[in-house]
C-alpha cells in the first residue's frame, strides 16, 4: 500500500510539472527570451525554438499530463479497487453486491484521484507558473527537450492528424500569431495605470506616441485666423511692433493677402540688423515649407527636419493658407503643452480649449471643433452643419455681435453666451446646463 501510494504522489508530480510547463511556456516574454538568446543563454534559446514548432510544444505537454493521468488512475484503480472487492468478498456478499462494489470502487477512488489531481496536479502549479513563468520556462526546456525526444514517436501520431484537421479548415499550422495591435498596446498602458505600474505622464506620452500617426497637419495647426504674418512691403518701425507686441520667433511673410505667403522672417535675422537703413525684409526673409493639410504629422516632422525648418506653412487643396504648424505644435502631441518664459497662465489654461468655471458651466474656445465638445459632455450639437463652437453660436445668433457685448441663446437644455469675441469670430463662448436631468445625465456618463 504505501509503495503504492508513493507510486501515485509521484504520478500527481509529474502531471504538476507538465501542467505547469505549458502555463510558464504561454505565459513568457517571448520577446524577453529572444533578447536573452542573443546574449547566449543556452536554455533561453531552447525555449525560444521549442515555441516556434507549437505542433511538437503542445504535443509533448499532451502527452506527458496523458502519460500520468493514465498510470495515476490504472494504479489506483488495481491497488485500492480490488482490495476493497477482495473485502465485499469476504464479507459473503452475493454476486451482485460484488459486482455494485467494483464499479462503485473504481468511480469512488477516481473521483478522489481526480480531486487531487486538479488541486495539486492542475490549479496550484498553474498558479505558480504564472508568476514564475520566466525561471520555470528556463528550468524545465531540458526535461521537456527530453520528452519530446523519448515520446517522438507519440508525438508524430499526434501532430500528424492536427495538421491535417487544420488544413480542412484553411488553417496554416506554420502561421505565427498575430502581431499585436495599436489597440492591444493601448489597453495594456491603460491596465498598467490603473494599476499604478505606469505613471500618468508616462500613460498619455506613451498614448500620444501610438495615435501621433493617425492625426494630420490640420489637426496641430494654429488656424489662419490666428496667425500673425508680416507684410512684405512692411516698414522697420512695423515689423519691430508686430515682433514686439508677439513674441514670437518666426513669422510668416506675404504680399497682399494671408494666402500668399513668400517667406518666414527669424526675430535674429531682424536682431542683426544695426540700423533701419540696412533694413531689406525681403533679402531677410526665408523660404517658406509648404505642406497640405492632410498630411501626417509624422511626415511634417520629417519634412521640417529635412529643410531645417521649424515652421511649416499649411495649405488647403486650393493652394491657400489654412495656418501654420510648427515643431513645438508637433512635439506637445507627445508630450503636452510646452510653456516657454512669454507664455501666461491663464492664456494657457484657455488654449486647453474647455475649463470648467462651475459646477455646471464651462468657458470653450471659440475654435474648438463640435465632436469635440460632443464627446467631452455627450451631448449632440449639429455637427453636420457647424465645424466649430464659434460657428454654431454664430449661426444660432444669425451675426458675430458686436465686441464687448455678451448675447445668449438656449439650446436643447444648454445656454450658451458670448464671452470674448473679434470682428471675425467669436473667441470664447460660456457653455452652461440649465437642465438638471440634462447635467445628470452627463455626469453619469463621464464620471
Amino acid at each position: 500500500m504505501p509503495l503504492q501510494l508513493l507510486v501515485i504522489f509521484i504520478l500527481i508530480l509529474l502531471n504538476a510539472f507538465f501542467a505547469a510547463s505549458e502555463i510558464a511556456l504561454l505565459s513568457v516574454n517571448e520577446t524577453k527570451m529572444k533578447k536573452m538568446a542573443e546574449k547566449g543563454n543556452k536554455k533561453a534559446r531552447y525555449v525560444v525554438k521549442f515555441l516556434e514548432n507549437s505542433s511538437k510544444f503542445l504535443s509533448t505537454i499532451q502527452v506527458g499530463v496523458t502519460f500520468s493521468g493514465f498510470l495515476s488512475s490504472a494504479v489506483a484503480a488495481d491497488s485500492f479497487a480490488t482490495r476493497i472487492v477482495e473485502f465485499v468478498k469476504a464479507q459473503n456478499a452475493s454476486p451482485a453486491i460484488v459486482n455494485v462494489s467494483r464499479t462503485a470502487s473504481v468511480i469512488i477512488i477516481t473521483f478522489i484521484l481526480s480531486y487531487f489531481t486538479l488541486v495539486f496536479g492542475e490549479l496550484v502549479p498553474k498558479r505558480i507558473a504564472m508568476n514564475k513563468s520566466e525561471k520555470l520556462a528556463l528550468f524545465v526546456i531540458g526535461p521537456l527537450r527530453a520528452t519530446a525526444f523519448v515520446f517522438s514517436p507519440f508525438i508524430k501520431i499526434l501532430t500528424w492528424p492536427v495538421i491535417g484537421v487544420l488544413r480542412l479548415f484553411n488553417i496554416n499550422p506554420n502561421n505565427e500569431e498575430e502581431e499585436v495591435t495599436e489597440e492591444e498596446i493601448l489597453l495594456l498602458v491603460n491596465e498598467g495605470q490603473e494599476q499604478g505600474v505606469i505613471g500618468d505622464e508616462e500613460s498619455t506620452m506613451i498614448s500620444n506616441v501610438l495615435l501621433w500617426n493617425d492625426k494630420t497637419a490640420s489637426d496641430i495647426m494654429t488656424h489662419r485666423t490666428e496667425v500673425v504674418g508680416i507684410r512684405a512691403d512692411s516698414s522697420y518701425e512695423t515689423v519691430m511692433k508686430i515682433v514686439t507686441n508677439a513674441r514670437f520667433s518666426r513669422f510668416p511673410v506675404y504680399e497682399d493677402r494671408i494666402d500668399n505667403i513668400v517667406g518666414v522672417i527669424h526675430i535674429k535675422d531682424l536682431l542683426n540688423i544695426k540700423n533701419e537703413s540696412e533694413f531689406d525684409l525681403v533679402k531677410l526673409m526665408r523660404a517658406p515649407c509648404f505642406v497640405p493639410e492632410s498630411q501626417r504629422i509624422d511626415e511634417v516632422f520629417k519634412t521640417l527636419k529635412n529643410t531645417k525648418n521649424h515652421m511649416a506653412i499649411v495649405v488647403d487643396e486650393y493652394g491657400g493658407t489654412a495656418g501654420i504648424a510648427t515643431m513645438e505644435d508637433i512635439l506637445e502631441e507627445l508630450v503636452g503643452n510646452i510653456m516657454d518664459e512669454y507664455d501666461d497662465e491663464e492664456e494657457a489654461e484657455y488654449d486647453r480649449q474647455i475649463v470648467a468655471i462651475g459646477d455646471n458651466s464651462y468657458i470653450i474656445e471659440g475654435l474648438t471643433e463640435l465632436d469635440v465638445v460632443n464627446e467631452e459632455f455627450n451631448i449632440n450639437l449639429p455637427v453636420e452643419e457647424y465645424d466649430t463652437i464659434s460657428g454654431f453660436v454664430i449661426g444660432n445668433l444669425g451675426s458675430i455681435p458686436d465686441e464687448n457685448t455678451h448675447p445668449s441663446f438656449e439650446y436643447e437644455g444648454l445656454r450658451f453666451t458670448v464671452e470674448g469675441n473679434n470682428e471675425k469670430r467669436i473667441t470664447l463662448v460660456k457653455m452652461e446646463f440649465i437642465e438638471d436631468t440634462a447635467y445628470d445625465d452627463f455626469k453619469q456618463e463621464d464620471f
